[in-house]
């Protein structure tokens, strides 16, 4: 993991979007699209895995305990 990479981690949201919008930033364009990209995925996985809201991947079996 590059030093970019490492320090575009606790950056914020719009600020990742601003780095985007400036050109003079060009270097740091392709750790923030990584990180902008990660954070999207673990949103998807974080909504996916939420067990508490459903549905669920399997049928749930009652009366098993």
């Amino acid at each position: 993991m590059s030093h970019r990479e490492r320090s575009v981690r606790g950056l914020a949201d719009w600020m990742l979007r601003l780095i985007l919008l400036n050109p003079f930033m060009r270097g740091w364009h392709d750790a923030v699209r990584r990180e902008m990209w990660l954070r999207d995925l673990e949103a998807v996985i974080a909504e996916t895995a939420n067990e508490e809201s459903g549905p669920y991947p399997v049928v749930r079996v009652e009366g098993m305990h």
